[in-house]
């Protein structure tokens, strides 16, 4: 079993923590607040962050410091505290294991040519069908090319469901 470490969150110390398993939670704490019907103190138990995925497929948690709230990519979190502050012009790249899974050994510090170069090799590029925009596959674009000659754009636009500039 896999000894998990905690550290402070950097630049929300004393408020969040990040684990070796790329967990984040937030600590036990009090403060005072001015909101609801009078002022009052909160008290707040520590607790384990449940993390989203953003519109890239990355684990993202929100952050919450005097009423501002800050999202935060996982893997961000856990290479800040656990391999360092990021090198200027460079990427957080995660290894083999995938996008979601967020621990120091499998993330690592790389230019922007060495993180796509692994996005390729780990399959997970988001080009042509695999693309978050993509409204056809390679299959369907292969069809749609040989009917060029013989239907309209339109009729073509109609059958696939799509726009004619499409």
């Amino acid at each position: 079993m896999t000894q998990e470490y905690w550290k402070p969150v950097v630049g929300w110390e004393g408020l969040y923590e990040v684990s070796s398993l790329g967990q984040v939670k937030s600590l036990a704490r009090r403060y005072w607040t001015e909101g609801g019907r009078a002022p009052h103190w909160c008290n707040l138990k520590e607790r384990i962050l449940k993390p989203g995925t953003n519109v890239h497929g990355y684990l993202h948690v929100v952050l919450s410091r005097e009423g501002k709230q800050h999202s935060y990519t996982a893997h961000r979190l856990v290479a800040d505290a656990f391999l360092g502050t990021r090198p200027a012009g460079m990427d957080t790249c995660h290894g083999p294991l995938g996008k979601l899974v967020n621990t120091p050994n499998n993330l690592s510090y790389g230019t922007r040519q060495e993180n796509m170069r692994d996005c390729f090799r780990d399959g997970t590029h988001q080009r042509g069908e695999h693309g978050s925009a993509a409204k056809l596959t390679q299959e369907q674009v292969n069809s749609i090319r040989a009917l060029k000659e013989k239907m309209t754009q339109k009729a073509v636009a109609a059958m696939y469901g799509i726009s004619r500039s499409n």
